[in-house]
């Protein structure tokens, strides 16, 4: 069994890159945070509603926002698995570093050992059964 997220970006709003963990993907992690922030500016602006994912032909990008943070994950799980992850993403994203976005210097390597506070939701749900035993 795979992990429930197999990529994620962080970004803010206006499409800067926070965050990433990224496996096999070929996309400049600048490139998905400018996209992904473009489009879900588009749905706000003229849909009125928020983009909730992306079908390409063999990946599905799923997007949440959190204020003005938005959480990007690929994924080959159902919608529910990964929406629940990217929820306990984004809480434990805004709980540890919302003073810092508040007065943030734009440098990136605040968040680095963000990868250590998520592991827990990125395991591969049989591994954490395992260890638990």
């Amino acid at each position: 069994m795979s992990k429930v997220i197999d990529d994620i970006w962080i970004i803010k709003k206006e499409g800067l890159v926070l965050f990433s963990i990224v496996n096999e993907t070929k996309i400049a992690k600048e490139l998905i945070g400018s996209m992904i922030s473009a489009l879900d500016c588009y749905a706000d602006e003229f849909i009125k509603g928020n983009l909730t994912s992306i079908d390409m032909l063999t990946t599905r990008f799923f997007i949440k926002r959190f204020n003005d943070i938005l959480l990007i994950a690929t994924s080959s799980k159902k919608e529910r698995k990964v929406n629940e992850a990217l929820d306990k993403i984004g809480s434990r994203f805004l709980s540890l570093y919302s003073d810092t976005l508040n007065n943030w210097n734009h440098d990136t390597n605040e968040f680095i050992e963000f990868k250590e506070e998520i592991q827990d939701i990125l395991e591969n749900p049989i591994n954490k059964f395992l260890v638990s035993l």
